[in-house]
């Protein structure tokens, strides 16, 4: 094992990356990211209605362009639900997992910091004990 010089040794700082947790974390936020591509690719397709939604007179501006994916008329987009869903599960878990996250790396870097602070003057002390002692 490595020497840390001043890290307390309670914890293999080395093996902090193999922690089945943590992989298992980084693999369930991976997929669910990565799930909204495929969700786009798979759901995003035009409406049996799309001539109907492109006749109406605020859409008109789209007549111009033939190839407008139209996923359905305001407020109700019965081909893209399920990407919406996936879509608003995915902000929901990103926006409390990573907060989380945040306050939990400021904590740990505060602790570590606090450990080597005290460390380091706990070495000090020492030292300038072993001065005074000679």
């Amino acid at each position: 094992m490595p020497d840390y010089h001043g890290y307390s040794m309670d914890f293999e700082w080395d093996r902090v990356y193999f922690i089945p947790q943590s992989i298992c974390i980084i693999t369930f936020t991976g997929v669910i990211f990565v799930s909204n591509t495929f969700g786009f690719a798979f759901w995003a397709i035009d409406d049996s209605r799309k001539v109907q939604i492109l006749n109406a007179i605020e859409l008109s501006w789209l007549h111009e362009r033939p190839d407008a994916l139209v996923w359905g008329d305001i407020f109700d987009t019965p081909a893209m639900d399920k990407e919406l869903t996936l879509l608003s599960a995915t902000l929901f878990y990103g926006f409390m997992f990573y907060p989380g996250i945040l306050i939990y790396s400021a904590y740990a870097l505060r602790k570590g910091k606090n450990e080597v602070t005290r460390l380091t003057t706990r070495r000090i002390n020492d030292q300038g004990n072993r001065m005074l002692q000679i």
